[in-house]
């Protein structure tokens, strides 16, 4: 089974309101995704924090089955 992309995006905006996303399917597969979030909530937070909030938000996406997610976080030039 694969993940949609715009379930993705949606859900980690949804939790995480300042969000900028992008997402690649790298192979287009719907299993090898690279996620770029970016978010005003991630100052002052350590990478751990921010990747876990992510991972939080898109958990019951992806607990059932095996998907490869290369994640990078950061927070908004000028922070």
């Amino acid at each position: 089974m694969s993940l949609d992309q715009q379930d993705l995006e949606a859900r980690i905006i949804d939790t995480i309101k300042s969000a900028s996303v992008r997402i690649n399917n790298i192979r287009g597969d719907g299993k090898y995704y690279e996620i770029y979030v970016i978010s005003e909530q991630f100052a002052g937070k350590t990478i751990i924090e921010q990747h876990r909030m992510v991972y939080d938000s898109i958990q019951d996406l992806i607990c059932d089955t095996t998907y490869n997610l290369s994640l990078k976080t950061a927070v908004p030039e000028g922070q």
